[in-house]
């Protein structure tokens, strides 16, 4: 199967460690696109269990799939590796471990040809669990065009929150976006490229619609030492990581404060300590700063967030386990 001679060729690029119980999946939802891919390029990131086994078996059988071997370096790593050795005029990322539906990227065409203005178009999926079994929610659970920043901070407080398998570029705003930071973003390479779009003005389209499975399993925890508090501070980490790598007049994010504060809670489990207040007035001046440079609507949805991660913490964090598949301890 080969693109049509008068249509965009696509590269679908995965990034796969350790797993292989899960690859073959990925691989057969690339392989079933009505729309057929130019290649499939796997990024081995040093796996230690059968994942080239997977991909070596499946490339015997289809020439699109490569495999690209490399030494233990992270997501970033293994998303620039597969960029490096990809051709394709749109590029779409898959996590090893998600599926995309047959249509997937037939639909990413269509909008690229229907809003040439737009550089990028990210989709949502249907969260699942480690069986594909559906738990009635989806990611990301927010929606919206976004085009340039109408501001220095805009970007950073609405973001539009890509997760890798959802988004596919334009080559020409690939180019710009990679390679990525690897030693800052070895985990959550899509936070990167999601603040770049942002900081680079580059338009896009968030589509409103399911176009496959996002698995949510325990393994995606254990990468971030295996408790709800400590995927917080990894969240947290990433985006002041961010921050040094694309300065941003000092401004510190008003969602940081807020999951700051969530993580402050889960170690104290005090609604009300010195330090949750103190992160508290840090997140008001950041609301004010913002209504100042990009306008009073989203600097009070900004300080309703930060409001509800000081006062309703509990309920924060049962809404985004229920919302990832996780079990509370």
């Amino acid at each position: 199967m080969t693109p049509p001679e008068d249509g965009p060729s696509v590269s679908a690029l995965i990034d796969n460690f350790n797993y292989a119980r899960y690859l073959g999946a990925a691989l057969e939802s690339a392989l079933e696109q009505s729309y057929p891919l130019k290649e499939i390029v796997v990024a081995d990131d040093g796996s230690t269990d059968d994942s080239c086994q997977v991909a070596e078996r499946y490339a015997a059988q289809d020439g699109r799939i490569r495999l690209v071997r490399k030494q233990n370096g992270g997501q970033a790593s293994a998303f620039n590796a597969a960029f490096a050795a990809s051709t394709g005029d749109i590029v779409c990322l898959l996590d090893s471990d998600d599926v995309w539906w047959p249509g997937k990227v037939a639909r990413m065409v269509e909008i690229f040809s229907s809003a040439p203005q737009a550089l990028w178009v990210r989709h949502r999926l249907r969260n699942t669990d480690h069986a594909l079994r559906p738990l009635g929610t989806v990611v990301p659970a927010t929606n919206g065009p976004r085009g340039p920043a109408r501001s220095r901070y805009h970007h950073l407080e609405k973001t539009v929150t890509f997760s890798t398998s959802t988004v596919c570029f334009r080559r020409g705003l690939a180019e710009r976006l990679f390679p990525i930071p690897e030693a800052a973003f070895r985990h959550g390479p899509d936070l990167y490229l999601d603040f770049m779009c942002g900081v680079r003005g580059a338009p896009g389209y968030a589509l409103d619609e399911e176009l496959g499975f996002y698995r949510r399993h325990p393994a995606q925890m254990s990468a971030r030492g295996g408790d709800f508090a400590a995927v917080m501070d990894g969240e947290i980490a990433l985006t002041r990581a961010f921050l040094s790598v694309e300065p941003c007049q000092g401004y510190i994010p008003t969602h940081v404060y807020k999951h700051e504060m969530i993580a402050s809670y889960l170690r104290s489990g005090r609604v009300f300590d010195q330090g949750r207040l103190r992160l508290c007035a840090a997140g008001l001046a950041s609301v004010g700063r913002l209504a100042r440079e990009a306008g009073a609507s989203l600097a009070l949805l900004q300080a309703a967030k930060l409001t509800y991660g000081l006062l309703l913490p509990r309920r924060w964090i049962k809404r985004q386990l229920k919302q990832k598949g996780w079990a509370t301890t």
